[in-house]
């Protein structure tokens, strides 16, 4: 996951680059770029439009040959616009013309090399499979070329798994091919290596001499330098020996974009906000996980509006509010700005595949708690959704009664048996609706 979130970050600012150096555009073009969506600032002419056709074609062409259709990255038509729609009052409306674009978009997948019949079927593959008589079980599509252990695995899963295990040991990061999309040719480097290139990035640190590359992957760490596995963070939990997994995205981003923070939003205020919401989930959090949880918080993706992390039990609980109380001051204590989050506990040999999908769940059921969508700003944890007022005050009853067990008034035999009464209330509550 870990090494499949980097290559989705990467290959859109690859492409967001490949864009901008085709048209011959500054950066600063890219008004924005996060969670695997761009937006640029293009000239409105007839050549301009052609290579973003052409373009268009080079990385469905990509997609389709490395995913195999499972992922794509769809370039919207272009959108016209003059200086006038750019205006405070008009910009709403020219973003819904953008976000209706990128709509049509999506339900047109693939549509620029898909032109024939036979396009549909990926004979390429299909021949490998045939051929090598194996099919990769990890991802359970390509063929088995390479080996692991005692099986053989697709390129693609492997490269991932060996990306996956440079990532937490990196300092630096070099691209050696420009105007391309792909892994294949970006390097994790670590100091030693560092004398075989020529220019690269600092990761997450200021270095003389060297730009600098956020990369929101924090590791928990032996003192010997070697990453915590899944069973070593659960033997930190307290209580049972589990571990979870944490998932939380803004809600509602969408309308706060288009219609703004008080019916307020304007070509630069929205590309500060996307900039500074990026910040905060690919920059600011992995600093506030190295010095608050180092030795618990596994970082899985964070960026764009979103974020995923896996530790011991109990500190991932912790951890949820603390990020719910950073996302507050972030956006000021703004109600209209607010943060739904899923929480699943699990045994560490779980594949992480399975706990991300019930995490996933948890957090759907955040979303859709409210029937009228009214309000989300909940969380779901032991399969209960609470607003995340409702959450401090559980977490203050908690830390009462672990300290009320600690000092020997009340004993785990009596909180067993109310969490008996609760599920047999449940049950009964269920049965009768």
């Amino acid at each position: 996951l870990r090494a499949r979130s980097f290559e989705i970050e990467l290959l859109a600012t690859q492409a967001a680059n490949l864009i901008t150096n085709t048209l011959n555009l500054p950066k600063v073009c890219i008004l924005t770029n996060a969670g695997g969506q761009f937006l640029i600032l293009a000239h409105n002419t007839v050549e301009a439009k052609a290579k973003i056709k052409k373009l268009r074609e080079t990385i469905d062409q990509y997609f389709l040959k490395h995913f195999l259709g499972e992922l794509s990255l769809n370039l919207s038509d272009p959108v016209e616009s003059s200086i006038s729609n750019l205006k405070q009052d008009e910009f709403p409306n020219l973003l819904q013309r953008i976000k209706d674009s990128t709509m049509a978009s999506k339900y047109k997948k693939f549509n620029s090399v898909l032109k024939m019949k036979e396009d549909h079927i990926l004979h390429e593959e299909y021949n490998k499979i045939q051929q090598k008589g194996a099919v990769c079980p990890i991802c359970d599509q390509r063929a088995g070329e390479e080996q692991k252990e005692e099986t053989l695995i697709c390129k693609t899963c492997n490269r991932l798994i060996k990306i996956g295990e440079k990532l937490p040991k990196a300092l630096f990061i070099e691209d050696r091919k420009e105007n391309e999309l792909g892994v294949e040719d970006v390097y994790l480097l670590n100091e030693s290596e560092l004398k075989q290139t020529k220019f690269a990035f600092s990761i997450n640190r200021f270095r003389i001499g060297f730009g600098i590359y956020h990369m929101p992957y924090h590791i928990p760490k032996k003192d010997s330098g070697e990453p915590l596995t899944f069973e070593e963070l659960s033997d930190q939990a307290e209580g049972t020996k589990k571990i979870a997994m944490f998932k939380a995205d803004v809600d509602n981003l969408g309308a706060v974009f288009s219609i703004g923070i008080k019916g307020h939003i304007s070509i630069s205020r929205y590309a500060a906000l996307s900039r500074t919401l990026h910040y905060f989930f690919s920059t600011y959090l992995n600093h506030f996980i190295e010095k608050n949880y180092p030795k618990d918080i596994y970082t899985v993706f964070s960026g764009g509006d979103d974020l995923c992390v896996i530790g011991p039990w109990n500190k991932v609980i912790d951890f949820a509010l603390s990020l719910q109380q950073e996302f507050q001051r972030l956006v000021g204590e703004n109600p209209s700005i607010t943060l739904s989050a899923g929480v699943t506990l699990a045994h560490p040999n779980i594949p992480v595949r399975t706990i991300a999908h019930e995490a996933e769940e948890a957090l759907k059921k955040s979303k859709e708690a409210d029937p009228e969508m009214k309000e989300k700003n909940k969380i779901t944890i032991f399969d209960t959704t609470v607003t995340w007022k409702e959450y401090i005050k559980l977490m203050e009853e908690a830390n009462t009664l672990s300290s009320l067990i600690d000092k020997n008034k009340i004993t785990k035999a009596f909180l067993y048996r109310l969490l008996q009464y609760y599920n047999m209330n449940k049950l009964i509550t269920k049965n009768h609706k």
